[in-house]
């Protein structure tokens, strides 16, 4: 078992579909890699990060924080680093991890490489199959796949023109670049910390949503986690 299903084998989550996008870039790999290794890197590939705090980078044991346009903050820390050939993240909100982010570049020849992102989200084990079923199509599926082609097309672009990506360029997403419409990802499920695992609750009205942890206004005045 990898080091990652480990990790968050311990908090009791179990991963879900790996998504994954890449792209061809024409330059070299080592372009790429200095592209992608750069401390505060985010701002010029990301088109849906507004800053990108950086407390240590690069290397091993790396740490650095992204804001989206939506407002979402998420943690990144560095599980492993191997040189010119990418990295390996534990990402999530300050309270937790909830995703694994793999960055890999892969040489085609000398002067062109492809550069692609795998993202595996954990979803906590007391789900059931159908609720597990029903987010994975519903926000994984269906918000995953074009965060990660925005994000590719990003590292792609800024590599081979040296311009820093804007706002949205490849396309808006509702989840990291539009507040204002998250209510379109509905169906989403909360645990009652203080009440225990057995509190499952429903909600259909989106506050705000990253793509594998939704949070929630709670109705009431105990303390609600996301169990995703």
């Amino acid at each position: 078992m990898e080091q990652h299903h480990e990790i968050f084998a311990e908090q009791n989550m179990e991963p879900a579909t790996p998504i994954s996008a890449s792209v061809s870039i024409a330059a070299n790999a080592s372009d790429v890699w200095t592209a992608i290794s750069d401390a505060g890197n985010l701002k010029r590939l990301h088109p849906f990060c507004e800053r990108n705090e950086v407390e240590r980078w690069p290397g091993p044991n790396g740490r650095d924080h992204i804001y989206y346009y939506s407002g979402v903050h998420y943690q990144r820390d560095v599980l492993s680093w191997q040189e010119e050939q990418g990295y390996d993240l534990m990402v999530g909100p300050l309270s937790g991890k909830i995703s694994f982010a793999r960055w890999r570049i892969e040489e085609s020849t000398p002067s062109a490489c492809t550069f692609s992102i795998e993202v595996t989200s954990y979803i906590r084990n007391n789900v059931s199959s159908e609720d597990r079923s029903r987010y994975e199509t519903t926000v994984i599926k269906a918000a995953i796949p074009p965060y990660l082609d925005a994000v590719v097309q990003g590292v792609a672009y800024f590599v081979e023109t040296g311009n820093p990506v804007i706002r949205n360029q490849f396309g808006a997403q509702d989840l990291f670049a539009r507040p204002s419409e998250l209510a379109l990802f509905g169906f989403i499920f909360l645990l009652n910390t203080s009440a225990g695992p057995d509190r499952l609750t429903a909600s259909h009205r989106v506050v705000s949503a990253p793509p594998t942890q939704i949070v929630t206004r709670s109705q009431t005045p105990n303390d609600f986690r996301c169990l995703i």
